[in-house]
């Protein structure tokens, strides 16, 4: 069994087309989409933006389910220059940032990490990531992410499931698709759109009609996240598919 979690429901809207779907649960602060992919069960975990929500869910996850593998699947910022929309990356490591000098972090499983190297859904860039707290907005605040954590792409839940799937023993493996680059500037978002990462219509109006320059930002992001999504879904699918493989040959030898 293998949990694919993610902030927002769309993130894993792409590889749900492509699995068997055998029903929906409710968890206390996570909606479970349970299928199959290549004959392997598979969990498709929304679990809301942030520390507190990805936490939470992960450990509601975790306690309701025996998964084999713990992949933390979704939408990244990038830090570098050379990622374009739609990228994958596949964090070896995931830092915290934070304002201590200490460097907090957690490996991505070995294992799951040659899998996904495996996984052809395209090319695909293997650099450390970081979790922040907040949405970072600008070129000049992601260019001091990748200076001071020595990462390539943000998000704000990998971290959190990394250290509740550490705490059980399960392996976890971090994986973002670009859905705004080092240059972009992203629009306000913490304005409109809530904790679920649904659209707060009446407050993304008024904010719109107060700013109306962020409209176009908005609309190159809503593009930026199609590629993106796209692409989450061709390596969900290719990774279960490889992962299905490698697990077959491991109980033919045992």
């Amino acid at each position: 069994m293998i949990a694919f979690l993610s902030a927002l429901e769309r993130e894993l809207a792409e590889l749900k087309k492509g699995m068997d779907d055998r029903g929906l649960r409710k968890l206390r602060m996570a909606t479970v989409a349970e299928g199959s992919v290549s004959g392997r069960h598979v969990l498709l975990v929304t679990t809301g933006v942030g520390r507190r929500r990805a936490t939470q869910a992960a450990e509601d996850l975790l306690e309701a389910y025996a998964p084999e593998a713990v992949v933390s699947l979704g939408y990244g910022g990038a830090l570098v220059p050379d990622l374009r929309a739609g990228d994958l990356v596949v964090s070896p490591r995931i830092r915290l940032a934070e304002t201590s000098e200490t460097v907090v972090s957690y490996p991505s499983d070995s294992r799951l990490l040659d899998l996904a190297s495996r996984a052809g859904s395209g090319p695909i860039h293997f650099a450390d990531g970081v979790t922040a707290a907040m949405v970072i907005a600008t070129e000049e605040a992601k260019q001091g992410l990748a200076h001071r954590w020595s990462a390539a792409v943000v998000d704000m839940e990998s971290y959190w499931v990394a250290e509740t799937a550490a705490a059980r023993g399960v392996p976890f493996l971090a994986v973002r698709a670009i859905s705004d680059t080092l240059e972009d500037k992203l629009p306000d978002l913490v304005k409109m759109i809530d904790a679920d990462g649904n659209l707060k219509a009446l407050e993304a109006g008024r904010h719109l009609s107060v700013h109306p320059g962020e409209a176009g930002r908005l609309l190159k992001f809503a593009r930026n996240a199609a590629l993106a999504r796209r692409a989450l879904g061709r390596f969900g699918l290719a990774f279960t598919s490889v992962y299905a493989q490698a697990s077959s040959l491991d109980e033919a030898k045992a």
